[in-house]
C-alpha cells in the first residue's frame, strides 16, 4: 500500500475518459449512513445517532441542588457545552460525506481503481468495499492534493483536462464537482478544526514546554494507539510533510487490531470485568433458571457439537467462561470495528457474542456462525426476551456493580453518573449525618442526604427491572419510598418502564456529560495527566493548581464539544488529543507568571501492556521466561500488579509513582533482554536488523573500536533514535557516553583475554542458535554462540544502559 502512495506523483494522469467508462456509481453512504442487515429476533440493527435535545433545564436542576458544594461542576459545565454553538464539519467527515461521493468517488475512481480502466495508472483508490477503504482512499488524497503545476493544483488541473490527463476533460473548472474539490484540497492544505485549536507556541499555556516534533509524537502515537512502532513508511512519510502526515497515519492505525487491544485495556480500567477470565467465574454468575445453557459444555450434546475434536471439548469450558467475561469489552470493540457513535456502548439493542457465549444466552442455532467452534468470530445478537441497552444490561457489568435488597440499585446509579457522566457523587457532600434526627425516610426529605440521593435515586431506579444476579426480572413496581425512575427532572415514561434501561441510555447519549467524560477518560489514559478538580483556596500552591485546572478544563470542554460535533466519533476525538500539547508535550524549561508548566504532569510509568509493547516493538523479542511462556509484564503470576498494574478484582487502581519493586523490575527487564535480542538480532541480515544494521560483530576485521569507531558512533545514533526516540547527532554528548561505555566494557573485555579469564561461549541463553518461537536450528552462517571478541556483551552493556532509561520507560 505505501508503495503505491509514494508512486502517486504521477496522480489521476490515467488513460480513461470517464464519458468512454458509462458508468456512475450510486453515491456511497459512509459507514455511519449504512444499515446493517437485520435478522427478525436476531442480529441488531445499527441505530443512528440519537437526536440532541437541550439539557439546560437538567444542568440548571443539578446546579440549585449541589451548587454550594460542586462550584467547579457549574462552571465546567458552562463551559463545556454552548447549545448555540454553529455546525461544524470536520475534514474527515467533509471527504466523506462530500469529496467522496460527490467528486473523487463518483468521478475519479470510476476508473482509478484495482478493476477500473486506469488500474494501470499510478493512481489506484481502494474499493469500497475494502476494510477502512474510506481513511486509505483518503491518505491516497492527501497525497495528490500537495501537488502542483504551474501554481495550480494538479488534482484540479487533470480532471479538467489539463496536464495530459489521459481521460480528457470530466468536469468543468467551476461547476459544484470542481469546487468541492477545491475545498477538499484546501481542507488537505489547511486543516480545518470545528473547536478552538490546542494552544500553540505563542499561547501561555504552552510557553516554556517543549514538544515532541512530528516524528516523535509519531512514535507516542504509534505505542499508544497501536501497541506498535512506526513503520519505516510512516516516519518517512512525518520527515516529508510533518505533521500534516500524521492524520492518515492515525486513521490507518486505528483499524489496526493492536488498536482494539488497546482499547478494550483502556475500557477494562473502567468497567474492570476482566475480573471473572479464567476459571468459572463469569459463567458461575448466572442464574440457571434464566440461562439453563450456561454449562452446555457439560451435556451429552456437546460432544456433537464438538464433532469429534476433544481439543474443543477440553477447553470449551475456560473459552466459554472468557467469552461471557469479555462481552462488554466485545461491544466496545464492535462499535469502533463498525465505526459507530460511540454513544452505542450505552444505547445499543443488542449483545455482541461469539458462538460460546451465543450459545450460554440461548441462541443455539449453529448455521448462523460461519465456524461455531471458532471463539474469534463475533456477531451483534438479540438475545430472546433482553431490552438490550449496550453495556447497561451486560451481566457481567450489572454483577461487577451489584445490588442489596437495602442498596437498590443505588451502587449502579453511581457507577452510571462516575463513568459514563463524569460525577462522581460521593463529592458533592461531606455526608454529616445527625443519626439523631427525627426526619423520616432521609434519603428522601433530609437535606443532608438529599444533595445525593435527588441525583442518584432515580437512576437507581433505572435499574429496577434487573436482579442481583445481572438477570432481567421485571418488576410490577418501584419502591414509593425513592424517587420515581428517572434522570434529572425526566421520568421513565409508562410506556418504557419495562426497558427502562433503554431509556436511559438514551438519556446517556444525549448528555454533553457524556461528552466530556469520554473525552476526560481518553485524556487521561493516552496521556498519563490526571484529571484535575478545582484546587481548595487553601492549598499553597493554589494559584500553580488553579492554572492547571483551568487550563485542563477549557481543552476538555473543546474536546466534548468537538467529540458531539463530529457524531461520537471516538477516533477523532483520539486524533484531536495526539495532537495537542497534552498528549505532545516532552519537557519543561521555564516558569511563566506564577505557574510551572507542571501543568502537564510530571511523566508516569507505562503501564505494564504498554511496556511490555514497547519491548517486544523495539527488541524484536517478548520479556518472558521461555518461547512458550506468557510475558512477564501480562502473565498474573509475574509482575502485572507488582509492576503497577489491575487484576480487575483487589487491585482496581493503577500505580502512576515508581517505587522500588517496580524500579527492580525494570531494571531486571533492562538486564535480561539485551541477552535475549543482541546475539539474536546479529543473526540476522544487516538489513533486516531492528538494533545494530550498522555494525558487525564477525568479520576481518570486526567492528571493533580500533577499526570501526564511526560505524559504531553511527549505530549508537541510531539506539538512541529506536530506543529512547532521541535524534541527536553523532557529536552529542549523550552519543559520546554511550561510546566511552562500549569502549571501557570492550576494554575489559580484551584484558580478561589476555588473562585468560574470559569466556568466549556466551550463556545459553544469550545465543541465537535456533528460531525463537519455532525453535529450529539457524544455519552455520547465522548461527552465534561465541564471542571471542567482546563485542556483543559490549553492545548488551550498552542496551542495558538504554533499557535502563526512564525515557523508555515512561510517557
Amino acid at each position: 500500500m505505501w508503495n503505491r502512495l509514494r508512486t502517486v506523483t504521477g496522480a489521476l494522469s490515467g488513460a480513461c475518459a470517464l464519458a468512454v467508462c458509462g458508468c456512475a456509481p450510486d453515491a456511497m453512504e459512509t459507514p455511519r449512513q449504512q444499515q446493517a442487515p437485520r435478522e427478525a429476533g436476531a442480529v441488531a440493527r445499527v441505530p443512528t445517532l440519537p437526536p440532541q435535545r437541550a439539557l439546560g433545564a437538567l444542568q440548571g436542576r443539578r446546579l440549585a441542588q449541589g451548587a454550594q458544594a460542586r462550584t467547579d461542576l457549574g462552571e465546567v459545565v458552562e463551559a463545556r457545552w454552548a447549545p448555540e454553538a454553529p455546525a461544524c464539519v470536520s475534514d474527515e467527515a467533509f471527504f466523506a460525506e462530500r469529496a467522496w461521493p460527490e467528486a473523487l468517488g463518483s468521478v475519479c475512481a470510476t476508473c482509478h481503481t484495482a478493476t477500473g480502466m486506469a488500474r494501470d495508472s499510478r493512481l489506484v483508490f481502494e474499493g469500497e468495499s475494502a476494510p477502512n477503504a474510506m481513511a486509505i482512499n483518503r491518505e491516497i488524497f492527501e497525497e495528490i492534493a500537495w501537488l502542483d503545476r504551474a501554481g495550480t493544483p494538479l488534482a484540479l488541473l487533470k480532471p479538467t483536462g489539463g496536464a495530459n490527463h489521459g481521460g480528457g476533460a470530466v468536469i468543468a473548472e467551476g461547476d459544484s464537482t470542481w469546487t468541492v474539490l477545491e475545498e477538499a484540497i484546501g481542507r488537505v492544505r489547511q486543516p480545518t478544526v470545528c473547536v478552538a485549536p490546542p494552544p500553540d507556541a505563542d499561547d501561555p499555556l504552552t510557553d516554556g514546554v517543549i514538544l515532541a516534533d512530528a516524528e516523535g509524537t509519531l512514535r507516542r502515537a504509534a505505542l499508544q494507539l497501536a501497541m506498535r512502532m512506526p513503520t519505516e513508511a510512516e516516519v518517512a512519510a512525518v520527515q516529508a510533510r510533518g505533521m500534516g502526515a500524521l492524520e492518515g497515519i492515525m486513521d490507518r492505525m486505528m483499524w489496526e487490531e493492536g488498536f482494539y487491544e488497546r482499547v478494550t485495556t483502556l475500557f477494562n480500567d473502567r468497567l474492570l470485568t476482566d475480573k471473572y477470565l479464567g476459571g468459572r467465574e463469569a459463567v458461575n454468575l448466572l442464574e440457571a433458571n434464566h440461562w439453563p445453557n450456561a454449562r452446555w459444555y457439560t451435556y451429552e450434546d456437546a460432544a456433537e457439537r464438538a464433532n469429534g475434536d476433544v481439543e474443543f471439548l477440553d477447553n470449551a469450558e475456560l473459552l466459554t467462561n472468557n467469552s461471557v467475561a469479555r462481552a462488554p469489552l466485545d461491544l466496545i470493540a464492535w462499535v469502533l470495528r463498525h465505526d459507530l457513535p460511540f454513544t452505542e456502548i450505552v444505547t445499543a439493542d443488542y449483545a455482541v457474542l461469539n458462538p460460546y457465549s451465543a450459545f450460554v444466552y440461548g441462541v443455539t442455532d449453529f448455521e448462523r456462525w460461519d465456524d461455531h467452534l471458532d471463539p474469534h468470530e463475533r456477531q451483534a445478537v438479540q438475545i430472546p426476551g433482553v431490552p438490550h441497552a449496550g453495556v447497561l444490561t451486560d451481566p457481567m457489568f450489572l454483577n461487577r456493580y451489584p445490588t442489596t435488597e437495602t442498596n437498590r440499585n443505588r451502587h449502579r446509579a453511581r457507577i452510571v453518573y462516575r463513568y459514563f457522566l463524569g460525577l462522581d457523587l460521593l463529592t458533592l457532600s461531606d455526608r454529616p449525618l445527625d443519626p439523631s434526627s427525627p426526619v423520616h425516610n432521609p434519603t428522601l426529605n433530609d437535606p443532608s442526604c438529599t444533595v445525593c440521593h435527588t441525583i442518584m435515586d432515580p437512576v437507581a431506579g433505572a435499574f429496577q427491572n434487573w436482579n442481583a444476579r445481572g438477570s432481567y426480572a421485571p418488576v410490577d413496581a418501584w419502591y414509593g419510598d425513592m424517587l420515581a425512575p428517572g434522570m434529572g427532572e425526566w421520568l421513565v415514561p409508562y410506556e418504557a418502564q419495562p426497558a427502562s434501561l433503554q431509556w436511559l441510555g438514551q438519556q446517556i447519549a444525549e448528555s454533553p456529560d457524556f461528552d466530556w467524560a469520554t473525552a476526560a477518560f481518553m485524556l487521561e489514559q493516552l496521556t498519563g495527566h490526571p484529571i484535575y478538580s478545582r484546587p481548595d483556596v487553601d492549598d499553597p500552591n493554589y494559584d500553580v493548581a488553579l492554572a492547571a485546572w483551568r487550563a485542563q478544563s477549557a481543552f476538555l470542554s473543546r474536546l466534548a464539544q468537538e467529540f458531539r460535533l463530529n457524531g461520537h466519533d471516538l477516533r477523532l476525538l483520539i486524533k484531536s488529543i495526539v495532537r495537542s500539547p497534552w498528549f505532545r508535550a516532552v519537557d519543561v524549561e521555564a516558569w511563566v507568571g506564577d505557574a510551572p508548566r507542571a501543568i502537564f504532569g510530571d511523566p508516569r510509568p507505562l503501564t505494564p501492556e504498554l511496556l511490555n509493547a514497547r519491548i517486544k516493538a523495539v527488541t524484536g523479542y517478548p520479556w518472558r521466561p521461555n518461547a512458550r511462556s506468557k510475558d512477564y509484564l501480562l502473565d498474573p503470576d509475574f509482575y502485572p500488579v507488582l509492576y503497577g498494574g489491575i487484576d480487575s478484582d483487589d487491585v482496581t487502581e493503577r500505580l502512576t509513582k515508581l517505587n522500588g519493586i517496580m524500579a527492580n523490575i525494570q531494571q531486571r527487564m533492562a538486564n535480561a533482554m539485551p541477552c535475549a535480542s543482541v546475539a539474536r538480532d546479529f543473526s540476522l541480515p544487516a538489513g533486516d536488523r531492528l538494533l545494530f544494521p550498522h555494525v558487525e560483530v564477525y568479520g576481518d576485521p570486526a567492528d571493533t573500536p580500533e577499526t570501526a569507531p564511526d560505524r559504531i558512533r553511527d549505530n549508537m545514533v541510531h539506539l538512541f533514535d529506536r530506543v529512547l526516540d532521541e535524534r541527536l547527532p553523532p557529536d552529542d554528548p549523550q552519543i559520546d557516553r554511550a561510546v566511552a561505555l562500549f569502549e571501557d566494557v570492550w576494554s575489559i573485555g580484551q584484558q580478561l583475554r589476555a588473562d585468560g579469564q574470559a569466556e568466549r561461549d556466551l550463556l545459553w541463553r544469550c545465543r541465537a542458535t535456533n528460531d525463537y518461537y519455532t525453535q529450529v536450528y539457524l544455519g552455520d552462517d547465522r548461527r552465534i554462540y561465541r564471542d571471542d571478541d567482546y563485542l556483543i556483551r559490549s553492545w548488551m552493556a550498552v542496551l542495558t544502559y538504554l533499557l535502563s532509561d526512564y525515557r523508555f520507560t515512561h510517557h
